[in-house]
């Protein structure tokens, strides 16, 4: 169901507006839960909820949110929601339907902008929510614990490898930094780190860069963040 907006703040430094967020959710309790959470937050506003996926769509479509927080429950199968907004697409939030590294790395491969653990704290999503709209990536810690042989630096099953460059731009996409401030870490231009990018996915045989991060947590190539280091914004 849609709600009515907010008023927009107006401060000194000009209009500053609430994120405006979609929840789909299957579970009513969970659906309070974080509606109470975020309630209490100046921050973010609930602006429609869904317990179904043709609901959800319609929310997505007609309101235009920042950000959609969703269920792989109430998702099932189907791809993630992105319908575009001012700033190119609206960002994804995935509450994982369980903590299994498996079922976490999977999730990934749908790529969504962060994933949650089911038993993250509501009163964390407030920190997620303003991390993604941010273009920051939140991914849980666990996934690093993805189980598999353990691999010489470099080097994966079936003897793909990858370049000294190529692990430097993976190990900055993992730390869920921009393509713009990875570029100037690394002194090239952003076509060349998605140049990167493309390869290693292609190397890796990838459905996109952030299955790939998983792919090379996995072998040990790459370190993801801990839950503190989730938070933090690029230096």
């Amino acid at each position: 169901m849609p709600y009515e907006r907010k008023p927009e703040v107006i401060n000194g430094s000009g209009t500053d507006r609430a994120i405006r967020l979609v929840m789909g959710l299957v579970s009513g309790l969970i659906r309070d839960a974080v509606r109470a959470a975020l309630s209490r937050s100046d921050e973010v506003e609930v602006v429609g909820e869904a317990e179904d996926l043709a609901t959800l769509q319609t929310l997505v479509e007609t309101l235009r949110p920042d950000v959609v927080l969703v269920s792989t429950t109430l998702l099932g199968p189907h791809s993630l929601l992105r319908e575009p907004d001012s700033q190119g697409q609206v960002k994804v939030v995935l509450l994982a339907a369980a903590s299994t590294p498996e079922h976490l790395t999977e999730c990934l491969t749908r790529e969504p902008e962060a994933l949650l653990p089911p038993g993250i704290h509501v009163v964390d999503l407030v920190t997620v929510v303003n991390l993604v709209k941010s273009n920051l990536v939140v991914y849980p810690a666990s996934v690093r614990r993805v189980s598999g042989p353990r691999m010489m630096p470099g080097r994966l099953a079936g003897g793909t490898t990858l370049s000294n460059r190529e692990l430097q731009v993976l190990q900055l996409t993992a730390s869920g930094i921009t393509e713009k401030d990875a570029s100037v870490r690394l002194g090239i231009g952003k076509r060349t780190l998605q140049t990167y990018l493309a390869r290693i996915v292609l190397k890796l045989g990838a459905a996109n860069r952030i299955h790939a991060v998983a792919i090379a947590a996995a072998a040990g190539l790459v370190s993801l963040p801990g839950p503190a280091q989730s938070y933090e914004g690029p230096p």
